[in-house]
């Protein structure tokens, strides 16, 4: 641990003492010897036994189910964007069984005075959320960095588009198009 390169890789200087990895041919000479200065241990699964590291077998599994098989890649930056975008939904909007049906970011429950519930996609629209439409509106008015009091009667009426009032006369906000629709994806 004394190496300069890796004294900022580990919080508090807790380097974990053992590293459990498959043997794929990714891991080379540079990553064992990486894992030596930083005193881990690598265990090894049995060659052609996924069911030894069944948490990433499980997230594997998942990200090709739910996302690369419903997507054809054509470049890494097209797949980076991808991951990316169902990362984002795996971790804030997909339900989780082992949490109790919750996100591993939780969101709070919208009662239904906030409105009817609007479908948003996400992942290029192959997911969906769905909130209620004045959380979405209230959204909305955090990304355009709009005062929500001031705005709140111009967002309530069901007139687009709508131009912000005084200060913010040049913002134009079409509820309508703001949302991309099914056939732009």
């Amino acid at each position: 641990m004394d190496d300069p390169a890796t004294a900022g890789s580990f919080p508090w200087d807790s380097a974990p003492r053992y590293l459990l990895r498959d043997r794929d041919a990714c891991y080379g000479e540079e990553f064992h010897e990486a894992t030596g200065w930083l005193g881990i241990r690598e265990v090894l699964t049995a060659p052609r036994s996924p069911w030894q590291n069944p948490y990433v077998e499980r997230l594997i599994g998942s990200i090709r189910r739910e996302c690369l098989d419903h997507v054809i890649v054509l470049h890494e930056t097209g797949l980076r964007r991808v991951l990316k975008l169902y990362f984002e939904y795996y971790e804030r909007t997909r339900t989780h069984l082992s949490l109790d049906k919750d996100a591993p970011i939780p969101r709070r429950v919208q009662p239904p005075e906030l409105g009817k519930v609007v479908e948003l996609p996400q992942v290029g629209g192959l997911h969906h959320r769905y909130e209620r439409r004045a959380a979405w509106r209230a959204r909305i008015c955090a990304l355009l960095h709009l005062n929500l009091a001031e705005n709140f009667a111009l967002w309530c009426r069901d007139q687009a588009p709508r131009a912000c009032i005084k200060q913010h006369r040049h913002i134009q906000v079409d509820l309508n198009s703001a949302l991309p629709s099914r056939s732009s994806f």
